[in-house]
């Protein structure tokens, strides 16, 4: 997606207000894959406390406006877990923030990614052996 430069400057408006220190786009959006109903995925890491329900919704509505026709579907850098963090950062375009803060993130969610890795396999195992298990009914599983 073509960011425009006034969407530019009310993003950064938009951090300015509610403490922002990052945005990013990221998911479809970036890769090329979008289709006439895609969402647009945002990504904020904030620098002051929670913003809790109501300035969630002020900031998802601040988004929207600037981006009008579309949805947009907004996450929490500070609240991501290991593997979401890694996907956003995999593929991503920095709309309002430093680049040097954008590399940082990318070698945090790195390394946090690489501490929590066993943890994936290990959850990737039991998935496969439950579903071959619920799969055959000679092992206690079946339909």
């Amino acid at each position: 997606m073509k960011i425009t430069e006034d969407q530019r400057k009310r993003i950064a408006d938009i951090a300015v207000r509610h403490g922002l220190d990052v945005v990013l786009l990221f998911g479809s959006g970036v890769t090329g894959r979008e289709h006439a109903l895609s969402d647009l995925d945002v990504a904020v890491r904030t620098t002051g406390p929670d913003l809790g329900y109501s300035g969630y919704a002020r900031l998802l509505e601040d988004l929207q406006d600037v981006f009008l026709g579309r949805e947009v579907d907004l996450s929490f850098i500070n609240r991501a877990d290991p593997l979401f963090l890694k996907k956003i950062l995999e593929h991503c375009e920095l709309l309002h923030g430093d680049a040097g803060k954008l590399r940082e993130l990318k070698i945090y969610a790195f390394k946090r990614y690489q501490d929590h890795r066993r943890f994936f396999e290990m959850e990737r195992a039991y998935a496969k052996r439950f579903a071959e298990m619920a799969g055959d009914p000679g092992e206690g599983g079946g339909k």
